[in-house]
């Protein structure tokens, strides 16, 4: 039996764009080839993951400055990277993302990510 195979851009080839058991004809060539000379790249399913971020909820909050004037360096985590974060603090206000040191803003949010 022939058959000649549909272009569907650059869709593998499958039984939805081919009609035929055992040869094919490539384009307006008249070779007949067998199906199993045609290469087919087979496609693992894709399956999205999925982060969930069950740690303390603060780890999600920006970084927050303060109200005061002076300069501290302090550690925020970062939910979009996923990374403990240096800025600067002014020594006053601000939320509970603010870590004294980079160690301690892991240990309390770091692990908060589950797939």
């Amino acid at each position: 039996s022939v058959c000649l195979l549909l272009t569907y851009a650059s869709l593998p080839l499958n039984a939805e764009n081919h009609e035929c058991s055992n040869t094919l004809v490539r384009g307006t060539s008249t070779q007949p080839v067998t199906v199993s000379d045609v290469p087919v790249t087979p496609t693992p399913p894709t399956r999205p993951t999925t982060l969930v971020y069950e740690g303390p909820s603060w780890c999600q909050t920006p970084a927050d400055r303060g109200l005061c004037k002076v300069n501290i360096t302090r550690f925020y985590y970062n939910s979009v990277t996923r990374k403990c974060l240096p800025f600067n603090y002014s020594g006053c206000g601000g939320n509970e993302n603010n870590f004294t040191s980079k160690k301690a803003c892991r240990k309390a949010c770091k692990k908060g990510f589950i797939k």
